[in-house]
């Protein structure tokens, strides 16, 4: 009887190791990731430029991040021009283009966005390792 629970766990542990996302798989969801960000930083650097213009520095750091981030969306096989376009579209409009309003985009992305820029090994290693 201990056999057989034995392996059935074995086999249960290695048909979820094998669930693990794939290269190709990580590497969209990457640049998913990238492409969300890019677009989150500059909704931040276009609120910074609308409220706080004495924080000019600031907003074209973000803006800066973005372009990175656009960079790297590309890299990690990314083919729409428009994609960060698109999602910084999408986000003015979740916030009604209020940048009071931002609170639902800091919860949601200020996190990973953040560990995209300074450990973008780590945010790949999640997606490798994720489960389906």
């Amino acid at each position: 009887m201990s056999r057989i629970i034995f392996t059935l766990s074995l086999v249960l542990i290695l048909a979820t190791a094998a669930a693990a996302f794939d290269e190709p798989t990580a590497r969209r969801h990457m640049a998913k990731d990238c492409v969300e960000c890019a677009a989150y930083y500059d909704v931040i650097a276009n609120c910074l430029e609308a409220t706080r213009p004495l924080d000019k520095d600031l907003a074209e750091r973000y803006r800066s991040i973005s372009r990175k981030l656009e960079g790297q969306a590309r890299e990690f096989g990314e083919e729409n021009d428009r994609a960060v376009e698109d999602a910084e579209a999408g986000m003015a409009r979740e916030i009604r283009q209020d940048c009071t309003a931002l609170a639902p985009l800091k919860d949601r992305y200020k996190e990973i966005c953040r560990g995209l820029v300074e450990k973008p090994k780590a945010r790949m290693t999640y997606w490798l390792e994720r489960r389906n």
